[in-house]
């Protein structure tokens, strides 16, 4: 029942036209899904920024979607 809000990138370094960025709006067990036609096939770094009480939080991980 906690505030988070923020954003998810999916960042293509080899192709600026597949970079998509989206609100962060997880459901009430803390999980957001994708649909497959959200992000394009390729390789990304998906970048996360969020807060939750005033607490500024990122993580950044490599992702591959095929």
């Amino acid at each position: 029942n906690k505030k988070i809000a923020g954003t998810i990138l999916f960042y293509c370094a080899y192709d600026k036209k597949k970079d998509k960025k989206f609100v962060l709006q997880p459901d009430q067990d803390g999980v957001q899904v994708f649909e497959p036609t959200d992000v394009s096939p390729g390789g990304y770094t998906v970048k996360i920024n969020w807060s939750n009480e005033g607490i500024k939080y990122f993580s950044e991980k490599n992702l591959i979607v095929l």
